[in-house]
């Protein structure tokens, strides 16, 4: 994992108060859209280019010669001090600072225009770097003081660094969302839903094809944040195409006015009425749900391209929950399944069961009213990969700084949990069940399937992409040692099959191996990660000169496919 540290307004402006009343008559002064629209762009930069090479360009757009002699210093002075790299701009910092343009803004007489004016790009850059500091607050608060004992600090950091995380993440690559979304929607959430595609029309008035045409319209718009604004009308953004009409609708369904934008994310509070004891956290829902702002003039903007690609990725699901024909544990449960599918596929198309190479999928075991079952399993040799896997959604309340609440949620998602005086047993506690029974050879096709195996590699494959953050994966990673120690009845070390550390997979990690494999053997890599100590697949991968990450080609041709059908649909031609 990258650490950076972020530069703060009392180095480039001495003059400067860190005072929330001093911030709030900064942003006061900016007009509404014109801020808005620029947070939009900085954050559809940092998402599309990465956060290193976004930060040069995005200094120089918003900045004077005077900015940029004493951020120079600066730099030089923290190089040699502190040896981490610093950055200006980051996602979590833009949807802080929007959120208090919502609040303390409204649009000038001359918006569309007023960063024309070079005092205002400077009084913006300003309010920039003052929002990380709020963020900062919002997010760590008192978790990392050293007056705490370590635990408490753990227990404490653990939801931060999820949020810290999340406030660094390039969005996804269009290949991804265009091609997982229309994939896992049309060929497997419709196996377990079949009425999707009628239900998806009912709730939204588009066809999911329309809708993806769409998105695909839309996203193509906001590719080259660095060289040109990426605004569009919506009032004539459709007019050159054959389906005006749904266009306007797509733009309609996602996005949303100030006064919606300042309903949802303030509650109808006024500015006057916010103080710092009362200013809460920043609730990304509202901007989630809808991740387009259009200003009155008709000008629309993506405010937060991964929310944006989101959209498509699971937001489909939740367009089934208003309408209320299948309750939403239904319908969950249905998108549990399809993932189950989409993964086991995955590994299917990677290891085919050639050779020395074996792939067991949904495998069931009964004996004497006992039952188990295993997700998928790769064997090769004498080594097995055990994957259980889990499209569980972590409820964004819960991600908060008392601590307690966010590791029970996460047991209650991933682990053991307790309920009613029972134990629910779920992701961590699963694979260690299954181990325990794979070891006691309690089942007689079970005993078949794994003979003459002796190392078991526990694999975690999750939803969720931020599941694999540093405190979590160390809280999952001690649950099933603990588990599986409890389970067997003794120490893991003693086990006659070795059993290596658990291994947290995201469908990101899946998706990007699915080419990579046949450049390397995912044994291998997993052999040499959980040696390596390493937290985070994706950083392991990352640093490393034999395992990387190769672009997947399935979901390139499938994306290929949208973008024809976008072209065919806007303008009657592939061409």
């Amino acid at each position: 994992m990258q650490i950076s540290s972020y530069v703060t307004s009392d180095m480039i402006f001495k003059d400067t108060s860190k005072e929330y009343s001093h911030f709030r008559d900064l942003v006061s002064r900016l007009s509404c859209s014109d801020a808005l629209f620029w947070c939009a762009r900085i954050n559809l930069a940092l998402g599309s280019v990465g956060n290193e090479k976004a930060q040069g360009p995005l200094f120089n757009m918003l900045t004077t010669r005077k900015e940029k002699y004493w951020l120079q210093k600066t730099f030089r002075r923290r190089s040699k001090k502190e040896g981490t790299p610093s950055i200006i701009f980051f996602r979590g910092q833009m949807l802080e600072l929007i959120r208090w343009i919502v609040l303390c803004c409204d649009d000038h007489s001359n918006d569309g225009s007023t960063f024309d004016d070079e005092e205002t790009k400077v009084l913006f850059f300003k309010c920039v770097l003052m929002a990380s500091d709020i963020w900062e607050k919002q997010t760590f608060g008192a978790a990392l003081e050293a007056e705490q004992d370590p635990l408490g600090i753990i227990l404490q950091a653990r939801a931060p660094f999820r949020i810290g995380v999340e406030a660094a993440r390039n969005s996804p690559n269009l290949e991804v969302s265009f091609g997982r979304g229309w994939i896992f929607y049309q060929r497997y959430f419709s196996k377990y839903y079949p009425c999707f595609n009628e239900d998806f029309l009912s709730a939204t008035g588009l066809t999911f094809e329309d809708y993806m045409v769409c998105f695909s319209a839309v996203a193509l718009h906001f590719i080259d944040p660095l060289n040109k604004p990426c605004i569009i009308d919506k009032r004539t953004l459709g007019d050159t195409t054959k389906i005006p009409e749904k266009i306007n609708m797509y733009v309609r369904l996602e996005s949303q006015t100030l006064e919606e934008l300042r309903l949802s994310l303030w509650d109808s509070k006024s500015a006057d009425e916010i103080n710092e004891d009362n200013m809460g956290s920043l609730n990304n829902r509202p901007i989630r749900e809808k991740p387009m702002y259009s200003a009155p003039d008709g000008r629309t903007v993506v405010m937060d391209p991964i929310y944006f690609h989101e959209r498509v990725l699971t937001s489909p699901m939740f367009h089934m929950i208003p309408l209320k024909r299948k309750t939403s544990n239904e319908i969950f449960a249905a998108f549990g399944y399809a993932f189950e599918d989409y993964c086991c596929d995955i590994l299917e198309r990677m290891y085919p069961s050639t050779g020395n190479n074996i792939l067991m999928r949904n495998e069931e075991y009964h004996k004497n009213g006992e039952n188990l079952q295993i997700d998928s399993v790769i064997k090769q040799n004498s080594s097995a990969i055990l994957f259980e896997i889990k499209a569980s959604f972590i409820k964004e309340s819960e991600v908060n700084l008392d601590g307690v609440s966010f590791t029970e949620e996460l047991r209650l998602k991933y682990s053991n949990s307790i309920k009613d005086g029972k134990e629910k047993v779920k992701g961590v506690g699963q694979l260690s069940r299954t181990i325990k029974q794979i070891v006691e050879q309690r089942f007689d096709k079970l005993s078949a399937d794994f003979q003459g195996i002796g190392q078991i590699f526990p694999v975690l494959l999750v939803h969720d992409n931020l599941l694999d953050t540093p405190l979590t994966v160390d809280l999952l990673r001690d649950d099933f040692l603990q588990l599986l120690e409890r389970d067997l009845g003794y120490p893991v070390n003693n086990c006659q099959i070795k059993i290596h550390v658990l291994t947290i997979m995201t469908i990101d990690h899946l998706e990007n191996l699915e080419q990579s494999v046949k450049h390397f053997n995912m044994i291998d890599l997993l052999r040499k990660f959980v040696r390596g100590r390493t937290v985070s697949l994706n950083s392991f991968m990352s640093n490393s000169h034999k395992y990387g990450f190769y672009r997947n080609t399935h979901l390139i041709n499938t994306s290929l496919e949208i973008l024809e059908k976008t072209k065919t649909q806007l303008f009657n031609s592939i061409d």
